[in-house]
């Protein structure tokens, strides 16, 4: 579909009708938004917006930018878009390069941005309301440029690397996990329970299954535990979890033990709760 724009290479969708880019690399840069539709295309405006760089994301509702900055893109009024605030670095930078949004965790993260000779990772995590920073982590002997941070499982981040402009390093993924990524409480985390789930059994041989486990007390990175070994989880609330069951975990008859555990530390796993596959 011809159009006449030019709208860089930055987009991100705020859901099936809403399109948005970033001009790359212009500051101010300038904020489009479309409309999407099975049968149209249309840019609804076009806004300078200092401070917003680079690629963005769209988390909860707003727009995170590499270059730090926060928009709101449906805001009423007024019905233009607007800055809802900027990520600083405790030496004064804003934002950093490639960056991952976990809004149950409030944590925004940035990669250090990709220059000449970069030979480390620095990691820097905001939290996503107060724009203030709230730890800084650094891996040495990291060579090449970085791209797409991403949260990865209960408590981790990834991004890929590829060679740099001069032929340093070599194409990768990067894994980091622990605290530095999921926040601990200062108190002990409570026990979880259980009490059901959705749906309440597996077909035998059916396909890949989200199950929803319904119970108490789950907290920001706890896991749901299939036969004791553990299933990608993703936190919904405190009474509702999610957990991807591989087709494989279905292939037989059998009554599975499920259990979930919250991050350390902890006061220990929840009861047990039986799951048939028939």
């Amino acid at each position: 579909m011809n159009q006449p724009y030019y709208e860089g290479d930055a987009l991100a969708w705020g859901d099936a009708s809403h399109l948005y880019s970033n001009d790359e690399g212009s500051t101010p840069s300038q904020f489009h938004r479309f409309s999407v539709a099975a049968s149209s295309f249309a840019e609804v405006d076009a806004t300078y917006l200092d401070g917003v760089a680079g690629a963005i994301t769209y988390s909860g509702g707003l727009i995170f930018s590499e270059g730090g900055s926060v928009i709101n893109p449906s805001p009423v009024p007024p019905a233009t878009p607007q800055l809802a605030g900027r990520y600083i670095n405790a030496d004064g930078t804003a934002g950093g390069g490639a960056i991952a949004v976990d809004t149950i965790l409030n944590r925004v993260f940035f990669l250090n941005p990709n220059s000449y000779d970069v030979t480390s990772r620095t990691i820097s995590s905001f939290d996503e309301q107060k724009f203030i920073p709230a730890a800084t982590l650094t891996i040495d002997n990291i060579l090449g440029d970085a791209f797409d941070l991403r949260r990865w499982g209960k408590d981790g981040l990834a991004w890929r690397m590829r060679t740099d402009f001069r032929g340093n390093g070599t194409g990768q993924i990067v894994l980091v996990n622990g605290p530095f990524v999921l926040r601990r409480s200062a108190t002990v985390n409570p026990a979880p329970s259980l009490s059901s789930t959705v749906p309440s059994n597996g077909s035998v041989g059916g396909s890949n299954l989200w199950l929803t486990v319904v119970g108490s007390q789950f907290v920001p990175g706890a896991v749901v535990q299939w036969n004791g070994a553990d299933r990608t989880t993703v936190f919904v609330d405190s009474g509702h979890l999610q957990v991807a069951i591989p087709a494989a975990d279905l292939a037989v008859a059998q009554t599975v033990t499920l259990q979930v555990l919250n991050p350390d530390p902890s006061a220990g796993p929840s009861g047990t709760l039986s799951f048939a596959i028939q």
